[in-house]
């Protein structure tokens, strides 16, 4: 890749001189690093999730470790069926629905 570096004063918005700099800065060990914490993040979360069903399917309201503690909360949630709505408002859906961009970042192991 030719970096050649682009000044304030060559009219381009500073936006994206910062945003080429950022992209420059993205190593293979920053990608790799990504993925081995994501891969520790899902290990862990596997882990807490195990002991968070063996707390909700024990009975008690809380429990003392030595460091924390743990409250198990009982609560009802209301959600909406987004088709059920959608077809129910028809065309007045459009009044009620919020569009967001969602920018994110797919990480997969590279085939050898």
């Amino acid at each position: 890749m030719i970096n050649t570096p682009i000044q304030p004063d060559a009219g381009v918005p500073l936006e994206i001189i910062m945003a080429k700099a950022i992209i420059q800065a993205i190593t293979a060990d920053d990608i790799d690093t990504l993925g081995i914490l994501l891969a520790d993040i899902s290990r862990l979360t596997k882990e807490a999730d195990a002991i968070k069903t063996r707390l909700k399917e024990g009975g008690l309201d809380s429990y003392d470790g030595e460091v924390f503690s743990a409250v198990v909360v009982k609560q009802d949630r209301t959600s909406y069926d987004p088709r059920k709505v959608e077809e129910l408002l028809g065309d007045l859906v459009s009044q009620v629905e919020r569009v967001s961009k969602v920018t994110s970042v797919k990480v997969t192991a590279r085939k050898a």
